[in-house]
């Protein structure tokens, strides 16, 4: 992921493609999963690396809940990542809520602060009403009346059938300015990080976005092959730090 805290969070959004067992045109439904995507209590910690930088920071994913949303039963998502190059400080903390049964977002809370400055975002998403409202005052409509955030897309991933080979365009970001995504199957591989070695799925995604110079950013994803998919190792590129991994150092359970 991108070392700067927007940076981090513009990556995080790519993972949005990662979203069906099958081609799906823009604004298609996909199946529901056979199982629930978050698991209550489940913590994973990061370390993150720089191809210029060397090791620069650790992040950690956790889920909680269920809590309530509107009424509804919800999961909340998190994602935490505070690091140091030289004297700059970086901060990322993530929230996302999703319906215990439905897995759509209800809301999706970000605040960082890096050496560009800081930035806060909260948005709440009506999946019914394929609509979303942030604190801001933005708005706009959904694709779908199952969307999902940068955060949720990564603990929905966990759930589908990815298929070596298989190539997917989709339509499922609560903002519909940021679809669609491409995404790729490339193949299995061993991967080898603090936690351990793992047998993973090799998973590249390019996502439109307007906030990189680009207009579009690729991540690479591999994510342990069995039924938990946990994500093993992430990776991306930025310009003044290299590559950038995210390698999974543990796997554990909170309270």
């Amino acid at each position: 992921m991108g070392v700067n805290a927007r940076t981090l969070g513009i990556r995080l959004l790519a993972v949005a493609g990662l979203i069906a067992g099958s081609t799906v045109s823009a604004g298609g439904e996909t199946p529901r999963d056979p199982e629930p995507a978050p698991v209550a209590g489940e913590v994973f910690g990061y370390r993150a690396e720089s191809s210029r930088f060397g090791r620069f920071g650790a992040g950690t994913m956790r889920v909680n809940g269920p809590e309530n949303v509107r009424g509804v039963s919800a999961y909340r998502l998190t994602f935490e990542f505070k690091g140091r190059i030289g004297l700059f400080g970086i901060e990322d903390r993530t929230h996302s809520w999703i319906g215990a049964s439905s897995h759509a977002s209800l809301r999706y809370e970000k605040r960082e602060r890096s050496p560009l400055g800081s930035r806060r975002e909260e948005v709440e998403i009506f999946p019914e009403e394929q609509r979303w409202n942030a604190a801001n005052g933005l708005s706009g409509r959904t694709d779908c009346t199952r969307p999902l955030d940068e955060l949720s897309f990564i603990y929905h991933l966990r759930t589908l059938p990815l298929e070596v080979g298989a190539e997917y365009v989709l339509a499922h970001h609560y903002d519909a300015e940021r679809n669609p995504v491409r995404v790729r199957v490339l193949g299995r591989e061993e991967t080898q990080v603090p936690a351990g070695t793992f047998t993973t799925l090799v998973v590249e995604m390019t996502v439109r976005d307007e906030r990189l110079s680009d207009r579009e950013a690729t991540m690479r994803f591999h994510l342990s092959d069995d039924a938990a998919r946990v994500p093993v190792l992430i990776e991306s590129h930025a310009r003044w730090v290299g590559t950038t991994r995210l390698l999974l150092e543990s796997i554990g359970a909170q309270p």
